[in-house]
């Protein structure tokens, strides 16, 4: 079985060559690095909650560091689960929920912080943040909530109606 890598990331916005325990900073999973930071670099793209987006809006991206290491598995779901597990325990290691920019402790993704309204067709209305949640009270397949999700949008499919709220 091939070798799959991911990383796992942290951004301080200190310009110490080391970063302290105490720094400010966002921790990230990813099993695509190079197309994650091409994402940071890019001050429109919609990357990883408000707060960390409020950040790089009031913080120029040249004044922020990065700093990671990979995570290796044969495994896709495992490596998956390996990337969440870490990026939890450095969200907490770092303290970068509550003093820092992570919108969630981790393992989560984008689901952590977009606010999904799922409206049937009866007209029944429910809020959730996660996508599993919309997927099965929508019957829509999460490829298409993702889309939803990437944009201000909404989406109807068979009469039912998927909106972001944030």
């Amino acid at each position: 079985m091939p070798l799959l890598s991911g990383e796992i990331y942290r951004y301080t916005n200190k310009s110490e060559a080391v970063p302290s325990e105490t720094d400010w900073s966002y921790i990230g999973a990813t099993e695509k690095p190079k197309g994650r930071e091409g994402q940071w670099d890019s001050p429109s793209s919609d990357y990883a909650g408000p707060k960390i987006a409020n950040a790089r809006k009031n913080i120029p991206l040249k004044e922020w560091k990065r700093y990671s290491f990979p995570v290796f598995d044969t495994d896709p779901e495992r490596l998956k689960q390996r990337l969440k597990e870490y990026e939890t325990y450095y969200i907490a290691y770092f303290n970068s929920y509550e003093c820092g920019y992570n919108g969630n402790r981790g393992g989560r993704g984008i689901a952590a912080w977009v606010l999904f309204r799922v409206t049937d067709t009866s007209g029944t209305q429910n809020t959730v943040r996660s996508y599993d949640a919309v997927s099965k009270l929508s019957g829509v397949p999460i490829g298409s909530i993702n889309y939803v999700a990437k944009k201000d949008d909404h989406l109807a499919k068979n009469g039912v109606k998927i909106e972001r709220l944030n």
